[in-house]
């Protein structure tokens, strides 16, 4: 991949530069000195992973009163999506140097060595020393980001620990899993009530309290649905109930049964009765006399 030089310059009109909150000692991390022959290299490293804060660093370097009074102010940066070049600063091949460190050491920001000339040629031992300085303001990056990672989780155990030695009732995070644990159980005996599968289990001592919340507003929710749902299902039974008991109390007689009932013994004055049994009424004769 071509690399391309650019050049340091500063100052053009409309040019406009947000500048750090902090200053470069705050924000950059520096290697320890190095001297050969009355020649002083330093270098320093900025961690970022945005290139439009890349003006603003350089500013800062060119304006540094520090550094004011030194020779050569060498640099290289690289950001997220290739975006990577140096500058010499009159030091020839010093810039792929720095831009190549970079590189090796996996990071991304700006990296920039300053030189003190003594007076004396030091040679190619000269890119070396350029080398161990930037390597020097990285690993010093490095450590202070594992110190720091380091206190994150002494922080983060420390905070669990004093959370589970709490009593559960001033665990807020206990208290809330609590609240919708309940809730779970109150739906889960809705649902079962009604025919429906039960709710999947979730791990909510994971979530964030925050999470709980809005869960515990849908729990009371979903009771409410549900109650209403069984109301219904139990007044719709009821009907049902009273329209058959209605049935059952309609007695209906079979018209074969009628023509066998005897409505009334009685009969009214004046009536004929007639005999069950008809009796045929003979003349009555008289008997022979023998004797005469």
């Amino acid at each position: 991949m071509a690399q391309r030089q650019a050049q340091l310059k500063f100052g053009g009109q409309g040019l406009a530069l947000t500048v750090p909150n902090q200053s470069l000692q705050e924000c950059s991390f520096m290697s320890n000195l190095i001297t050969d022959r009355e020649s002083t290299f330093l270098s320093y490293f900025i961690p970022s992973e945005d290139p439009k804060l890349l003006p603003s660093y350089r500013f800062m370097f060119q304006e540094c009163t520090e550094l004011k009074h030194s020779n050569h102010k060498m640099q290289a940066w690289r950001f997220p999506g290739e975006v990577e070049a140096f500058n010499d600063d009159g030091e020839e091949y010093s810039g792929q140097k720095l831009l190549n460190t970079l590189i090796k050491e996996s990071v991304y920001g700006i990296v920039v060595c300053v030189r003190w000339y003594g007076g004396q040629l030091l040679g190619p031992v000269r890119f070396q020393h350029i080398v161990d300085t930037a390597k020097g303001a990285i690993q010093k990056y490095k450590k202070n980001l594992e110190e720091k990672k380091q206190k994150e989780a002494w922080a983060h155990a420390t905070m669990v620990q004093q959370q589970q030695r709490q009593p559960r009732s001033l665990n807020p995070l206990d208290q809330k899993v609590r609240q919708v644990t309940a809730k779970d159980r109150t739906v889960n005996l809705l649902r079962k009530t009604l025919g429906f599968p039960a709710l999947q289990e979730v791990d909510y001592y994971s979530k964030p309290l925050s999470t709980l919340e809005m869960l515990l507003q849908s729990r009371n929710s979903m009771i409410s649905v549900l109650r209403s749902q069984l109301q219904k299902n139990k007044e719709a039974e009821e009907g049902e109930k009273t329209s058959e008991t209605s049935k059952e109390h309609e007695v209906t007689i079979p018209k074969e049964k009628l023509g066998n009932v005897n409505y009334s013994t009685k009969q009214p004055e004046g009536a004929t009765v007639p005999s069950e049994i008809s009796e045929v009424q003979e003349p009555i004769q008289e008997k022979p006399n023998t004797d005469s």
